[in-house]
């Protein structure tokens, strides 16, 4: 199984970064099971990335992979690394009605989801994995309720190890998602983002 970490590169927004570092590290085996059914580049990754930024970072590279104006929620590459916009889970936290740590953790199971196959470019592909990434999600928070004895012995603590992230590869960004325009107002099974494809280019690995 991969080490996975996460980092927090931004100030401007106030979230436990501890509790969203265990919310994605408890949500890692799920997503390996379905990248072992799907076969997405998840399975053979040994690191993964998840960095909060704000709102000028996301934007840049939003513009620079996808020509698009303004941040977005979460961009995953093919490498392992998952950006996550701090400043849009707090809009969208407050519209749904949860905390901003919470929303943050969706958007890393999102893009795990994309890393272990899932592609919500259609309809159906998207209502399928809205209603995976709520399952994960559930089962995620519900861990935090372990004793501390039985999350030691699963390795869910290391989850909130901080480290620098890689330099972005300008050919490698498999998928992004734009703002959701017309999302479940639940987050059981709520879809985060539209269903939005960006060029076939910019699915291409380096």
């Amino acid at each position: 199984m991969p080490d996975i970490h996460v980092a927090s590169r931004q100030r401007s927004v106030r979230y436990d970064h501890a509790r969203l570092a265990l919310l994605v590290k408890n949500s890692l085996p799920e997503c390996m099971e379905v990248a072992a059914k799907l076969g997405g580049p998840l399975f053979g990754l040994h690191r993964i990335e998840c960095a909060v930024v704000g709102v000028r970072p996301m934007a840049r590279v939003h513009r620079e992979f996808l020509n698009l104006r303004g941040p977005t929620d979460v961009i995953t590459f093919p490498y392992g690394e998952i950006l996550v916009c701090a400043p849009v889970a707090e809009s969208r936290a407050e519209e749904f009605g949860h905390d901003v740590t919470t929303e943050l953790a969706l958007y890393c199971i999102h893009g795990l989801l994309h890393l272990a196959g899932h592609d919500d470019a259609e309809p159906g592909a998207a209502r399928r994995m809205a209603g995976e990434q709520a399952r994960i999600l559930r089962a995620a928070i519900l861990a935090l309720s372990l004793p501390w004895e039985l999350q030691v012995k699963a390795g869910i603590p290391g989850g909130n190890r901080v480290q620098s992230n890689p330099p972005v590869d300008r050919s490698s960004l498999i998928h992004e998602i734009t703002p959701p325009q017309n999302p479940v107002r639940s987050l059981c099974g709520r879809r985060v983002g539209s269903c939005h494809r960006p060029s076939r280019a910019l699915f291409r690995d380096a």
